[in-house]
Formats: C-alpha cells, sequence, structure tokens
C-alpha cells in the first residue's frame, strides 16, 4: 500500500521525467512477434508510412501517407527506406475483442487505481516510426514500453525548440526543429538541457506536464500510455480554446491546399467551425471549469531523493553534455546519404503559416489571455 501511494504521490508530483525499471509484472512484456501477430492477424491497422530518409521539414502527420494493413507487415517490412506507425489509437475503440491482451493491462501497481485498458492508448510500429518532437499542454504522460526499443529526447519547457501551432491540432504545441533528419546542427545550438533515455520492455516512463519530447522506434516496437488529467488543465483548455479561434480565423477562407499545411488531419473539422462557437466555448470554460481532477494523494509531501533512496527502481534521467547531444545530432544527420538544404528565401518570407505560427506562439497567446482577462 505505501509503494502504490509513493508512485501515484511521483507520477503527480515529480518535476522531471523519471523511469521505473521492472516494477509493472504485465504478461505482454514476455510476448514476441509470433505472439503478438497470433493476438492480432484479424485487425485491420491503419498505418502511417514516412521514410527513413533525409526530409527538409519533420514528417507531420499530412506529409506521411496513410495505408492499412496486418501486424505482420511491420516485420515483412521489404523496403528499408519506409517506416510504419500505427499510432495514437485508443484502446478503447481498438482491440475490443482481443482479451488476453485487454486483461493484462493494469495501472493499480503505479497507485493509478481507476487508470485501465480503457484509458490506454497503444503505439505499434517498425524500425524509425518516430513523433515529431513536441509537447502536450494537458496533463501528464505515463509510457509503458511493451516490446522492442523506443528512444526517448526530453526537454524542459522552457528550452529553445522553436514552438510552432502548425501543423495546428488541440493540446500539441510541436517544435519546428526535425530531430529525425537535422538538416543543420547549428539549428539546436540554443538547447541546453537534454536527456536522453532508451526505454527496453518492461520500462515505465513518467513525463511530466510540458516536457518537450521527441520518440524514435529503433527496432519493431509497441507501447502503452495513458496520459493524466491535472489541476492546471482548466487553464490549458482556456488557452486551447483561444488558440483553435485564432487558428480559424485564420484559415477558414483559405483553399484546401492552405488549410492541409496548416490544420493537421485531426482538426480537418475546423474547416466549417465559426468564430461564434469559439466564442461560447470560451465564455463557458471561464464561467464553468471542467475541473476534472486525477486520482491524486494530496496527504503525502513529495521529496524525490527520499523515494530514490527508499526504491532502487526509480531512476533519474541525467543530462547529456553538450559534447554528446552534438554527436548525437551528427549521427542523426549523417545516417542518411541525402541532406536537404534550407533555402534562405523561404525563412523570411511573410506566409499565412508564418502568420498564423507568429500569432499563436505561446508568448504571444498569454499576452492576449492576460489582456482578455484583465
Amino acid at each position: 500500500m505505501a509503494l502504490t501511494k509513493d508512485l501515484n504521490n511521483l507520477i503527480f508530483k515529480t518535476n522531471e521525467p523519471i523511469i521505473l525499471k521492472g516494477c509493472l509484472k504485465w504478461q505482454i512484456f514476455q510476448w514476441d512477434l509470433d505472439k503478438w501477430n497470433d493476438i492480432l492477424k484479424h485487425e485491420n491497422l491503419e498505418f502511417r508510412c514516412g521514410v527513413n530518409d533525409a526530409t527538409k521539414f519533420p514528417q507531420w502527420e499530412r506529409t506521411t501517407q496513410m495505408t492499412t494493413g496486418k501486424f505482420e507487415d511491420l516485420h515483412k517490412l521489404s523496403d528499408p527506406l519506409k517506416w510504419l506507425y500505427f499510432d495514437y489509437k485508443y484502446l478503447n475503440q481498438w482491440f475490443m475483442n482481443a482479451k488476453e491482451l485487454r486483461e493484462s493491462i493494469n495501472f493499480k501497481d503505479l497507485g493509478l487505481e481507476n487508470v485501465d485498458v480503457n484509458q490506454s492508448t497503444i503505439w505499434i510500429g517498425s524500425n524509425g516510426a518516430h513523433t515529431p518532437c513536441h509537447i502536450d499542454t494537458y496533463g501528464c504522460n505515463v509510457v509503458v514500453q511493451v516490446l522492442g526499443r523506443k528512444r526517448w529526447l526530453l526537454f524542459p519547457f522552457n528550452e529553445k525548440l522553436k514552438p510552432t501551432r502548425v501543423p495546428y491540432e488541440e493540446s500539441s504545441v510541436y517544435s519546428g526543429l526535425n530531430f529525425f533528419s537535422p538538416n543543420s546542427v547549428q539549428d539546436f545550438e540554443d538547447i541546453s538541457v537534454c536527456k536522453i533515455v532508451t526505454l527496453n520492455p518492461g520500462d515505465v516512463l513518467i513525463v511530466p506536464h510540458k516536457w518537450w519530447h521527441y520518440v524514435e522506434n529503433l527496432e519493431i516496437s509497441i507501447s502503452i500510455n495513458t496520459w493524466l488529467p491535472l489541476p492546471q488543465d482548466d487553464k490549458e483548455r482556456i488557452n486551447e480554446c483561444l488558440v483553435q479561434m485564432l487558428v480559424t480565423s485564420f484559415t477558414k477562407d483559405l483553399d484546401k491546399e492552405k488549410q492541409d499545411i496548416i490544420l493537421n488531419p485531426n482538426s480537418d473539422d475546423l474547416r466549417n467551425s465559426s468564430l461564434d462557437s469559439g466564442i461560447t466555448l470560451f465564455n463557458n470554460l471561464v464561467a464553468h471549469p471542467l475541473s476534472r481532477r486525477a486520482v491524486e494523494d494530496r496527504s503525502f509531501k513529495f521529496d524525490l531523493d527520499i523515494l530514490l533512496n527508499q526504491y532502487k527502481f526509480i531512476r533519474k534521467i541525467e543530462n547529456v553534455s553538450k559534447e554528446n547531444f552534438r554527436l548525437f545530432l551528427e549521427n542523426q544527420r549523417n545516417r542518411f546519404s541525402s541532406n536537404c538544404v534550407d533555402d534562405d528565401y523561404s525563412r523570411s518570407k511573410l506566409s499565412v503559416e508564418k502568420l498564423i505560427q507568429a500569432i499563436t506562439h505561446p508568448e504571444v497567446v498569454n499576452l492576449i489571455m492576460n489582456k482578455i482577462l484583465e
């Protein structure tokens, strides 16, 4: 009982990413690819298909191709220049008949009594499948590595990672930096703190609120995560509503080609959204916060050093040195034979995308919000 309370406290109150080694005993940690294929062989999966090659910009969802296939397609992938990713899929909508899988997923041993398979998402991908660097504006994130190895790069919120809301999706602020295939190592020189960790099966990663993260599969990989609501989410929802109104105002009269650049596919419903509906939602959120609260035990005082001494399976993630970070970026850049060159003209040319990036920059949004609420 004391252990689960300590872990619950750690998850909600840590201000830095933490690894938990071997504290979960899920049966699925023992499954190999053949077992996974047997469990999922009748499922039709929706894969994002990207390229294991250099690209000028991050491989946004809109710039990758969508395809359907089977789980076995991951280890039968014959083209080394392609990756497949069945990503961000909610398990309350997928694999409803996979009883053995669903019964294995339980977060009670982490002190999360009310979190189970129906509050979880699954990520299944081949080598090279990745998520561009971003922060999640809602909640904190608990990630369980189930199969294979996955590399995480983590940065504090105040690091200079060129935040952008293009492409736009609610609750995600992307970085304009291309960590998969950097065009220039110099683009990353303003970054001072980076943590790099490779997750193995059975590892649990705690990602605190609004930590930047870039994630890449090093081989066929499966992970399962859950986002946990936090008290500060009420304020973040109001900010997100404001950002959505700004994006809607600038995109509603654009042609479809430009809208496709600005909106992530999961935000396509904004094409027909009105400013009036956004203002109504904004006023409701200010007047009546949703106040969703996670199961957080507030009676415990939090001291990370005490927990680290008491439980040896709790591990901090050390910062990488400037030299090692630069070496990592050079390896990312040099692993592909081709390199993409940016053109200086596009950096200075005004466009709708740049206008939206400027008006939805977090610093600008905070200024607007303060003026509205003063």
